[in-house]
């Protein structure tokens, strides 16, 4: 351990210009030193690592697949909106992890995690394909384009995933001011990087170096009390922000990496003063055309130090134009609309009622922040934006009690919705098309299971299961499609209705056909088990009459019966008048 942190703190140091201070494993030296003079190629494997990772994306039906934990059972299942009733299972183990199990960001692989690491398991048949030896592993976290794994327990070691190769390891891991995920990626993977004390370090993921525009510091960003920084989702561009420091303002800026051969440079983009700051959140849209800054701050004018929200809306196509709201309300929950202009804000000073308002930001290049419509007095607490937009659900979770609002944006109007007691977990499926609301074994011992809903809050499927744990739909890759092509799709959807319609229908009929089949054969054994009670109870016939020659009727014959009506009076109660003359 020691000797792995030595490498990590001295390897690639610049001495001067012309010297670079190497330092490797002892281990490393010697695995060098034996490889054989002679090349000797490696011995062909039988598992094929890339074939049918994306054959789940070729179901006929265009089902989804989500994986269910409960017990020390993991099961992953196909979601058949038309069969609720028959869900078909696709995988099922005891024991199959030992703590978690996630999915991949595209979904081709899911992990296991296990006390010698973690094991990755893919293809038709959802097999082991790899494994990674990091004894005692907690943490994971993928690169944006599965490239990469992060592991930690006691240290931190980047894998390449297709080769489960270790390609560099690091001290420390995760801390209470920073939290999990420790590095951030780039959208695109060049860059991975992690804030410390006064820096930012930012490392190039070709060669898992530091990039140090200077060599004489070992850092890439020296800035003095930085608190947190953010990749921009569609460019190499990280925001960042510093908070006052004597009589210097607090500060949000926005640096570019360039990259020109070997050599690299930061590109200043925009940058905003800030005056009596509390805390910043930064969140950016997921297209990178806007950055919002959540910054929390005392009133200018207030001698009660009143708490103001602001919201610094940054307009990236437009060169770093920033628009302003303002809310003099605490602000419980902000999330952006996928793919879209506009953007949702919980807040309110009553904590058992908050209010929703939706704003827009109008067009991306000369629009104008403006807010669309408040909804008053709602019981919520968290806001879950459809992956492809328009639809959101407003969820109030923990103290809330499950309370589940589903709202069409567009119309302004609630479309449907419930109540899941005691919800914890609330996720969109990746088509947005459904959407999961479960209860934790972990957080709550009681009522633990899952629902599923349609995104117009119509409630679909509901299971409780003893010790359930977790919940994940399965994610999807980005469509290959062009939007030109997705939009001529979108537009010829009318004619391909008939189509499918045509074929729900048959399924409906098969599935009628088949409960009509069930109930008959279930009516025929019931008949067969009757004739085989008469079969036997025959030869007893003339006993049972002879002990009952005075009963005056055969107990075998069902239409040998007779009717005995008895009629009772009761006197409920008397009443005496006196009639006047």
């Amino acid at each position: 351990m020691e000797a792995e942190r030595a490498v990590v703190k001295l390897h690639n140091q610049k001495l001067d210009k012309a010297h670079v201070f190497h330092v490797c494993l002892f281990s490393d030296w010697q695995k060098f030193k034996d490889t054989p003079a002679e090349y000797q190629p490696a011995e062909e494997s039988d598992q094929t690592l890339q074939d049918g990772l994306q054959q789940w994306l070729l179901d006929d039906n265009a089902r989804e697949q989500y994986l269910v934990r409960h017990n020390e059972e993991t099961e992953v299942w196909w979601h058949d909106p038309i069969a609720l009733t028959k869900q078909d299972l696709a995988k099922k183990r005891e024991n199959w992890t030992d703590l978690l199990a996630r999915w991949s960001p595209l979904g081709s692989y899911m992990l296991t995690f296990h006390k010698q690491g973690i094991q990755m398991w893919g293809g038709p048949d959802l097999e082991r394909i790899g494994r990674f030896a990091h004894s005692g592993v907690q943490l994971i976290d993928f690169s944006p384009k599965e490239r990469f794994l992060v592991t930690w327990y006691s240290n931190l070691a980047i894998w390449e995933t297709k080769t489960q190769r270790r390609l560099r390891s690091f001290p420390g891991g995760p801390t209470p001011e920073h939290g999990w995920p420790v590095f951030k990626w780039s959208h695109d993977e060049s860059y991975f990087a992690k804030i410390t004390e006064d820096n930012i370090h930012i490392f190039d993921s070709s060669t898992m170096t530091l990039i140090q525009p200077d060599p004489k510091k070992p850092t890439t960003l020296y800035l003095p009390g930085v608190r947190s920084f953010e990749w921009c989702p569609n460019d190499n561009l990280i925001s960042y922000w510093i908070p006052e420091m004597g009589d210097l303002p607090a500060r949000v800026a926005m640096v570019r990496v360039v990259a020109t051969g070997n050599s690299f440079s930061f590109e200043m983009v925009t940058q905003k003063n800030l005056f009596r700051v509390l805390d910043i959140r930064m969140h950016w849209q997921s297209e990178g055309h806007f950055l919002c800054v959540k910054v929390d701050r005392y009133s200018k004018n207030s001698k009660m130090k009143e708490k103001v929200t602001s919201f610094e809306l940054f307009r990236m196509q437009a060169d770093g134009a920033v628009e302003v709201v303002e809310l003099h309300e605490e602000v419980v929950a902000f999330a952006w609309e996928p793919k879209g202009v506009r953007f949702a804000v919980i807040h309110g000073n009553n904590p058992a009622r908050y209010n929703v308002s939706f704003y827009t930001m109008g067009e991306s290049v000369g629009g104008h922040v403006k807010c669309l419509n408040t909804l008053s007095k709602k019981t919520v607490n968290h806001l879950f934006w459809s992956p492809k937009g328009t639809h959101i659900v407003l969820a109030g979770l923990k103290s809330f009690n499950g309370n589940l609002e589903f709202y069409n944006v567009n119309m302004m109007e609630l479309t449907g919705g419930g109540e899941h007691f005691m919800c914890t977990d609330v996720e969109w499926d990746p088509s947005g098309r459904y959407v999961s609301s479960s209860v934790s074994y972990y957080r709550h011992q009681m009522e633990n299971g899952y629902t599923i809903w349609s995104f117009q809050g119509k409630q679909l499927l509901a299971l409780s299961r003893e010790k359930f744990l977790q919940f994940a739909w399965r994610p999807r890759p980005a469509s290959l499609l062009s939007d030109e092509r997705l939009r001529q799709i979108s537009k010829s959807l009318g004619k391909r209705v008939a189509k499918y319609q045509k074929g729900e229908k048959v399924l409906e009929r098969q599935e009628a056909e088949a409960f009509s089949k069930h109930r008959r054969e279930k009516m025929d054994e019931f008949k067969a088990f009757l004739a085989e009670r008469a079969a036997q109870l025959k030869p007893l016939t003339a006993r049972r009459r002879e002990q009952r020659r005075n009963c005056n009727y055969a107990s075998d014959d069902e239409s040998c019966f007779r009717y005995v009506e008895d009629y009772v009076e009761e006197l409920i109660s008397v009443e005496e008048e006196e009639m006047g003359h």
